[in-house]
């Protein structure tokens, strides 16, 4: 069976995506619902999925996970909690207890969404949180771009022994060409 590891629910009529841009990104402005989802996947011969988050907020979360509970073909959710506050391992149980809690498999923060996306990798209490995840059995899905790539490989080294995940290779600036000197950076960064 084919499985796609990284998927995203979303309905636009409930909740923007700020980041969603309705021109570069046409294809993808609408909104999309397990039904889509299965629709999709049937075409392509996929079997199942992972559905990743794609906001910080934990309503988004909830919502991945009710999708989950209700369709067999999503299989789990990396889904969201704020590891810079003080409740987050609450918060985590408190998602892990609701409808769909079991197939909460990881956690993902959209870092691009923050004003600087290196120092909110850098944070010391997020280093502290990807650390707990580990501790408590959870990946941490690393959302980065090639200029961030550096202070995520000194807090992947500082979480020990989490699992981190590499989401989109980086983001690599392929717009610029494959022979380009941001390319190069990119190559160097990942190696």
């Amino acid at each position: 069976m084919m499985l796609d590891s990284h998927i995203h629910l979303w309905d636009l009529t409930r909740r923007p995506i700020p980041w969603l841009d309705p021109v570069r990104q046409a294809a993808i402005d609408r909104s999309f619902l397990p039904e889509h989802y299965v629709a999709e996947a049937d075409r392509a011969g996929v079997g199942a999925a992972f559905v990743v988050q794609a906001l910080n907020v934990a309503e988004e979360t909830e919502d991945c996970l009710a999708h989950a509970a209700a369709q067999p073909r999503l299989r789990g959710v990396v889904g969201w909690v704020d590891l810079r506050a003080p409740g987050w391992r609450d918060d985590l149980a408190r998602l892990r207890e609701g409808p769909g809690g079991t197939k909460l498999v990881g956690i993902r923060h959209q870092a691009q969404e923050e004003v600087d996306p290196a120092a909110w990798f850098a944070h010391p209490l997020v280093t502290a949180g990807v650390r707990g995840l580990g501790e408590l059995g959870l990946p941490f899905d690393v959302m980065a771009r090639v200029g961030q790539l550096a202070v995520v490989e000194r807090l992947i080294a500082a979480a020990e022994t989490t699992v981190c995940v590499l989401n989109h290779a980086g983001k690599p600036p392929i717009s610029d060409g494959w022979g380009s000197r941001p390319m190069q950076a990119w190559r160097d960064a990942l190696t």
